[in-house]
């Protein structure tokens, strides 16, 4: 287990990141299956000082033809909403929050099972540290105390 050093913040609007993370859980959730994994893994990449957090669940994935528009406004015919899916207007707040806090947001199918949705966010340099991360603050998965 590996924590984010303490001369970094993510640079994040506290409100937003909430609302991102409890969307993309809540979807996680509700599109597992009964009893169903769901995984939270964040790691730090060194060489743009950024942190990218993963949310993973084992359910049914995320249709092929839908992936591609999962966050727009304007999808095809064909890709509206669905009883089952919802709107999507969500997860394209989401994208919109992330973006504004100059991170991205994006999807995709796991090899097995499920979905991951990852965002990554910029770390800002607290005052007073130099500008290089740890070589062991690169190498894994990280949480917060």
């Amino acid at each position: 287990m590996l924590f984010v050093p303490e001369m970094y913040e993510v640079k994040a609007q506290r409100e937003m990141l909430l609302f991102v993370n409890r969307n993309i859980i809540h979807n996680a959730v509700k599109h597992a299956p009964e009893k169903g994994q769901l995984a939270i893994t964040a790691t730090l990449r060194d060489a743009d000082h950024q942190i990218t957090v993963c949310i993973a669940d084992n359910g049914g994935g995320i249709p092929a033809d839908v992936l591609p528009y999962l966050f727009q406004k304007d999808k095809p015919a064909g890709q509206q909403a669905s009883e089952s899916r919802g709107s999507g207007l969500a997860l394209i707040i989401c994208h919109e929050m992330v973006s504004t806090m100059d991170g991205d947001l994006w999807a995709a199918n796991n090899d097995d099972a499920g979905a991951s949705f990852y965002y990554s966010l910029p770390l800002a340099l607290v005052d007073g540290h130099d500008a290089d991360l740890p070589a062991s603050a690169t190498d894994g998965s990280v949480t917060q105390p």
